[in-house]
């Protein structure tokens, strides 16, 4: 990490602790609370989910030719596959001849058969395996029964996708990141090591699921006994990147660096803060110091439905024994997410679902929830014509 920006940043976010504020907006913004229930405007979110770049898998998933990863994202099963050429290449997860979805989770193989009637795909998604093929199946024309390519490009250590649109239309994904693109380059992504996932499937919209990982003014009073304990509720950094934004959220500990000269500080890497990444619109990583989450927010079905996708890796290689600490620290912060934010966001859809509320306000303090809701007010209108 470049010394001179880590420094800038923990002075800025110190004297932000130090005032017992943080970086604030000029205004509160209000919401009309349609944007939570209303399914007309849940379908324009889904389109717009499909119609950006979305990351389906990061690099160090698929170091390897032939390991791949099955994910479902925004509803449609996909496979990443790393070629034998070295590159990632992105398929629907279906079987030509049946349908079935051909594997599940992570892993390697020199082709992917169907576990329903055994058709197989190489690396590059062609049909090569059809057994009894030219009796059941006579003048099937292969090159027409290849697997289904989806949109994607690899870049900044992730593999991303684009749902719809042509294949072989090419993903503008630096236009898309914008100066965002060398933030992410700063973590090295590729060289990441991956350790376990889980999901949420909370019933509530995709919007309030993502909002509380971009302000810590809940922080005091949703965890008293968790977060808290080690978190502040203000002193939050904000960056904007476009619609992408960062945010430094301090830790208690930030208060001993006063008493510390600045030529001994590390902040980051002894846990002074946590940095926060929303890349437009439903992704967040949320990166400690010594492990980093990947949350992955999708719309559901309905507009009071959603899905969560929670990852965790390291910044590199740990021995087997770490991992496994690191496995059971990882399933209590996800308990934590579960029973604590998302049983409020759950208990929140719920009241708006009886329009107790005619909109909500964000205080100034908010400020990330301002950019995601304009960011998706301006996509969504842009996208109207």
């Amino acid at each position: 990490m470049d010394r001179a920006w880590e420094l800038a940043l923990t002075e800025a976010t110190l004297r932000l602790c130090e005032a017992r504020t943080s970086d604030l907006a000029a205004t509160t913004y209000e919401v009309p609370i349609d944007v939570y229930t209303d399914a007309g405007h849940a379908e324009r979110e889904r389109r717009l989910f499909r119609a950006l770049p979305m990351l389906a898998a990061l690099s160090c998933e698929l170091r390897e030719p032939g390991q791949f990863k099955a994910v479902t994202l925004s509803g449609t099963p996909l496979l990443i596959v790393r070629g034998r050429d070295g590159e990632a290449r992105a398929f629907l997860n279906a079987c030509r001849h049946r349908g079935m979805k051909l594997t599940e989770g992570r892993g390697a193989a020199a082709k992917i058969t169907c576990p329903y009637h055994a058709w197989a795909y190489d690396d590059r998604g062609a049909l090569v395996g059809v057994p009894r093929g030219p009796e059941g199946f006579p003048g099937l024309c292969r090159e027409e029964r290849s697997l289904v390519a989806v949109a994607s490009v690899e870049r900044h250590g992730i593999v991303w996708v684009r749902l719809d649109g042509p294949a072989d239309e090419a993903i503008d994904i630096d236009g898309f990141l914008g100066d965002f693109g060398p933030e992410l380059a700063r973590w090295d992504i590729a060289g990441w090591q991956y350790h376990d996932s889980r999901d949420h499937r909370p019933v509530a919209n995709w919007k309030l699921t993502l909002e509380g990982y971009c302000e810590n003014y809940h922080v005091a009073s949703l965890h008293p006994q968790s977060v808290a304990l080690a978190s502040k509720a203000y002193g939050s950094h904000h960056v904007s990147f476009g619609d992408h934004q960062r945010l430094i959220m301090p830790n208690h500990e930030i208060d001993q660096l006063r008493d510390i000269p600045q030529d001994q500080w590390a902040p980051f890497g002894t846990g002074k803060f946590a940095f926060i990444y929303h890349i437009f619109p439903g992704t967040i990583f949320a990166l400690f110091h010594d492990n980093y989450q990947v949350f992955q927010i999708f719309p559901g079905p309905t507009a009071d439905t959603s899905v969560t996708l929670q990852s965790v890796f390291t910044p590199t290689t740990i021995s087997e024994e770490e991992s496994a600490s690191l496995k059971q620290r990882f399933a209590y912060f996800h308990s934590v997410v579960a029973g604590e934010d998302y049983a409020a966001v759950q208990r929140a859809q719920a009241t708006l679902e009886t329009a107790a509320n005619k909109t909500l306000v964000f205080g100034r303090q908010e400020i990330a929830l301002h950019q995601l809701h304009r960011s998706c007010t301006r996509r969504i209108a842009s996208a109207a014509g």
